[in-house]
């Protein structure tokens, strides 16, 4: 109390306290003891002297009444993937500090739930699951309180489009190339055909087409031809399946190219097509493995087994992460060890038809065996070179058979280190 004067003087044992509502508020001792707090809720404290009231509204919250709640997502950068579950969780924080964990007993809600569902994990189990692209405000609400958080639903794979359209971005120049063809003949009936054409020739007096060694099986045999070759150059190279397949596959070489292509639509790091990469599940649904399929064209139904799967994928990831990511790019000119796989531009590589040719004939694996020719392509990361068997389908287009693909996605030579 401030007197006339100006001097101050404590009078809290002579005033009148009264409160609005006892039940929240107790203050029958308060010239003693103070005011005590015995509910909550808000409540209006009076104090009366000398015909004077001074009065003040007080909100009383419990001991262990929530203060707020703490909404959490197991991803730093709040992204979700694409048909993927994340881990959320809902903490209360209570007034006496204390904090529980109250994920199951809260309600949830998205703005988007086509875009991030609360219901397929669900939410109220630990679990949001990314729907479809796009970007959502993930609610929780428990007692009262609610915590909100905005939440990025990513792409499943980060494949960039780079506006790739082979009527434009590519060029192919035929060509011939001479090579001597040394190999040993291990089938009688073979050798036996080789050996007729070289006694018609000399019965004619013409060149023997071919030098055998021997009459009989493990003979060596060689000769000399000409081979087809088709030199590919592109001004960009595709991002996606879509781009991919604006390449035309009406000759032999097309498959291969496009194999090269493919491979070289991974990541320039880590082959994931983005974060929050799954080894466990993504090795078997990469994007790649889309346009391989689409390579190996109607004609080849065969599933590789997981364990070939996971083969493929270890080879891949050898092969590709050399070079910081640029072992993609093993199979184009200017590519290799020395460079660090850092291709020319344009982009360019040159294939050439192998002189061997498998005739048609009926397996077990595959009821049907087409006549299958091989495309071989030579590069800086191997010694030998690398080959696609491909095949004429019916429709018209030429396709790589059987898994040709895994042919390519071996490993290569490391890049040399100056120091």
């Amino acid at each position: 109390y401030e007197g006339e004067t100006g001097s101050e003087t404590d009078v809290t044992s002579r005033a009148t306290w009264t409160s609005s509502d006892p039940q929240i508020i107790n203050v029958y001792s308060a010239a003693v003891e103070g005011i005590r707090a015995v509910g909550s809720g808000d409540c209006t404290v009076t104090a009366k002297y000398k015909n004077k009231e001074y009065t003040c509204t007080i909100k009383v919250e419990a001991a262990d009444s929530v203060s707020k709640v703490v909404l959490t997502i197991d991803n730093e950068n709040r992204e979700v993937r694409e048909k993927r579950y994340e881990d959320v969780s809902l903490t209360a924080v209570y007034n006496s500090g204390k904090e529980v964990d109250v994920t199951s007993q809260a309600t949830w809600s998205s703005s988007k739930e086509d875009v991030l569902s609360t219901t397929k994990g669900p939410a109220a189990a630990g679990k949001v699951y990314g729907a479809s692209e796009g970007k959502v405000t993930l609610s929780a609400t428990y007692k009262e309180k609610t915590a909100e958080m905005e939440v990025t639903v990513n792409p499943e794979y980060n494949m960039v489009e780079t506006g790739f359209n082979a009527s434009t971005n590519m060029e192919k120049t035929p060509g011939t190339k001479h090579v001597v063809v040394d190999f040993t003949c291990t089938d009688q009936k073979i050798l036996d055909l080789y050996l007729k054409e070289n006694e018609e020739a000399i019965a004619e007096d013409e060149e023997p087409p071919y030098e055998i060694s021997s009459e009989t099986v493990n003979a060596r045999i060689s000769y000399e031809t000409d081979v087809d070759t088709m030199t590919y150059s592109f001004t960009k190279l595709p991002g996606t399946l879509e781009e991919l397949q604006t390449m035309p596959l009406d000759d032999m070489f097309d498959p291969m190219a496009a194999n090269i292509l493919a491979i070289a639509t991974m990541d320039e790091e880590t082959i994931t097509y983005g974060n929050g990469f799954d080894a466990s599940y993504d090795m078997y649904n990469l994007p790649i493995y889309e346009m391989f399929d689409w390579i190996n064209g109607p004609n080849d139904s065969t599933e590789l087994s997981k364990d070939q799967m996971s083969d493929a994928y270890s080879s891949m990831i050898d092969m590709i992460k050399t070079a910081n990511g640029n072992g993609r790019y093993c199979y184009f000119k200017g590519a290799s060890p020395q460079t660090g796989y850092d291709p020319e531009y344009p982009y360019e590589f040159t294939l050439e038809e192998s002189p061997y040719i498998l005739g048609e004939m009926e397996g077990v694996a595959i009821a049907n065996y087409p006549e299958r020719h091989m495309i071989l392509v030579s590069f800086a990361g191997q010694d030998s070179q690398r080959y696609c068997d491909v095949y004429h389908s019916s429709d018209g287009n030429w396709y790589s058979w059987f898994k040709s693909w895994r042919n390519l996605v071996s490993t290569i030579k490391q890049e040399w280190i100056y120091w």
